[in-house]
């Protein structure tokens, strides 16, 4: 989740974001992407079997 975090918060905007089978892909690393905007014009995501997701 740490290493997401930062990731993340670099990245302004992504296309496409698959994290599937991402145990580090947590509720707080989509909020961030989330409030900063990173998936406005995304066009794909997969998220599925991302356990450590709840929401």
């Amino acid at each position: 989740e740490k290493g997401l975090l930062e990731f993340f918060s670099r990245v302004p905007k992504l296309t496409y974001l698959a994290v599937s089978y991402c145990d580090g892909f947590t509720d707080k690393v989509l909020q961030l992407l989330m409030e900063r905007g990173t998936l406005n014009g995304c066009r794909a995501l997969d998220l599925s079997n991302t356990v450590n997701l709840n929401v």
